[in-house]
């Protein structure tokens, strides 16, 4: 990764800054445009990552401590994916704006449904298929809609219910679900400008993947985790159990991957992964997660000549990348934290900053803060005053539940307060199992990340907290009813602990514990015969043709 500073542009100490910075740096003099990864001025480079050093100086403290910091932090990337649709040029309007139809006829291959008589009036003779009637429904992809409608097809003068393939359509809100290819629209005229931005082919950042093997929406047609579905776009879909993205609408807003909690879905703008390393990259002290679209607000403080106190930033495309195992992670590296965010419509970043405040409240410190840029300052030198649980950890590899176990481990170095342990949350469970339960293999089969686990030797089941995702998978496949779930983190509960212990029987013949009580007593009443099951699947199949043997003699 490269780096280019600019001296001529700034009063700080550049080549201070290019020591500090941890990849190959050049430090030039006029501000000629360069190829570089990172740039420490606008005028350098349209096409990299900047970290505008005249803004770093006019309004941090100790203004080269943040101008490295926020360089290295930046160096820490990703490589998205894109992929190339091809769109067509074929477009179903639906509505009644004459304007709108004249600007997409000049581009698109038109097709229009109406009721209006006053738009039919205004579009005779027709240069364009126009139905007369209303969307029944709309399926497939974009570049491949199929769009029925009902009504009349005025240039045929034919009616009933006609099928219309397309690449594109623009319906009004509320007449179908979102689906690819098809934009709602509440402003007409903006619908129509993206339309034609897609008009031939659209390249597409395919910003997550999803691993359906360690995916827990789904197993065996039982119904489980569904937290990427609260999408703030709606762009996560359950396709034939599977989990699909429809990348045309994804904000690329990171919340799908950020809570995800067994990491199926993965996000390749920020990788949760990737973000820790922004965090070990960023240094110590008062680390900053700063959405993007925010940092207009800190280039009018530059303006106005506001003085912050140092921090080191962390930029992201939106907070909803960062979750709680990294506000954790970060304060338990040794730095106290702000969340900067914007005011953009798809912030779901709030719940993570209470859950990750809530635990380290319980064990009494308070090292996390969200803060505007305006208040970033008074904010900043308040959170330096509040209690901190120190340095803990020297860093990790991966963002998943491992590490949130590790780290709630080093908490529970002091105590927690008494009714604070429960926190909050819908992506952690506690699981208790009845007297019922037979000790078969049910729910270890369909827990996806390994917190219920069966141990054949000791009879016992055991279950770790800290690794329920809260699925309900376990509850829903039980075939006795055993076992339920119950949403939220108890800090008194974080280590793996017996569930339950099974009464076992011997097999007569070996010796081996192989079947529980209560699943020889049941299966005896099933099937009428309770001898045979007392033995193991080993030895079973020798007594049964030692009986048989014996009866033929005797005859």
């Amino acid at each position: 990764m490269r780096t280019i500073l600019c001296e001529s542009c700034t009063g700080l100490d550049v080549k201070s800054i290019a020591e500090n910075i941890s990849d190959e740096v050049e430090v030039v003099e006029g501000c000629a445009s360069a190829d570089a990864d990172v740039v420490g001025c606008t005028a350098l480079s349209q096409n990299s990552r900047v970290v505008d050093l005249r803004l770093v100086e006019r309004v941090f403290e100790n203004p080269e401590t943040v101008a490295s910091s926020w360089i290295n932090a930046e160096l820490i990337t990703a490589d998205p994916e894109y992929d190339v649709i091809e769109t067509g040029y074929s477009v179903v309007y639906v509505g009644s704006n004459l304007d709108v139809v004249n600007i997409l006829s000049n581009f698109a291959e038109l097709t229009v449904v109406t009721e209006s008589e006053e738009l039919i009036r205004e579009l005779y003779p027709f240069r364009n298929p126009v139905f007369k009637g209303r969307v029944k429904s709309v399926s497939g992809k974009i570049g491949n809609l199929k769009v029925v409608i009902e009504g009349e097809d005025l240039v045929k003068e034919e009616k009933g219910v006609f099928e219309i393939t397309c690449g594109q359509a623009i319906l009004p809100e509320g007449l179908t679900r979102y689906r690819s290819g098809v934009i709602t629209y509440g402003d007409e005229y903006k619908a129509a400008v993206r339309i034609i931005e897609r008009l031939g082919s659209v390249k597409v950042l395919k910003s997550v993947k999803v691993n359906p093997d360690v995916c827990a929406v789904e197993k065996s047609g039982i119904s489980g985790c569904r937290l990427c579905f609260s999408c703030p776009t709606s762009s996560v879909l359950k396709v034939g159990g599977r989990v699909e993205f429809d990348y045309l609408s994804c904000a690329a807003c990171g919340y799908c991957s950020s809570v995800c909690p067994t990491g199926a879905i993965r996000s390749t703008v920020l990788p949760a992964d990737t973000l820790l390393e922004k965090i070990d990259a960023a240094g110590e002290g008062v680390i900053a997660f700063i959405c993007e679209k925010s940092l207009g607000e800190l280039y009018e403080l530059g303006r106005k000549g506001v003085k912050v106190p140092e921090i080191h930033p962390v930029v992201v495309p939106c907070l909803n990348y960062v979750s709680e195992v990294h506000y954790l992670y970060a304060v338990l590296r040794g730095s106290y934290v702000v969340a900067v965010p914007c005011e953009c419509g798809y912030s779901r970043y709030a719940d993570y900053v209470r859950v990750a405040s809530e635990i380290l409240s319980a064990f009494g410190f308070s090292p996390i803060r969200v803060a505007s840029f305006k208040e970033l300052g008074e904010v900043v030198r308040g959170l330096k005053k509040e209690k901190h649980p120190g340095k803990m950890i020297e860093g990790a590899s991966s963002a998943g539940r491992k590490l949130m176990a590790s780290m709630l481990e080093q908490l529970l170095k002091y105590p927690v307060a008494d009714g604070k342990e429960l926190i909050e949350t819908d992506r952690f469970a506690e699981v208790t199992v009845s007297e019922g339960c037979t000790f078969c293999k049910t729910c270890q089969a369909f827990c996806p990340t390994g917190a219920i686990r069966r141990d054949e030797e000791t009879a016992r089941l055991y279950f770790n907290h800290v690794m329920c995702i809260d699925c309900s998978l376990c509850e829903k496949a039980c075939p006795e009813n055993a076992i339920s779930v119950k949403n939220g983190l108890n800090l008194r509960d974080v280590s793996a602990r017996v569930l339950f212990e099974a009464e076992m029987v011997e097999c007569p013949s070996c010796g081996r514990k192989h079947i529980s009580k209560m699943a020889h007593e049941k299966i005896s009443e099933i099937v009428g015969l309770k001898v045979s099951t007392m033995y193991c699947e080993d030895c079973r199949p020798k007594m049964i043709l030692e009986t048989i043997y014996r009866e033929m003699e005797g005859e």
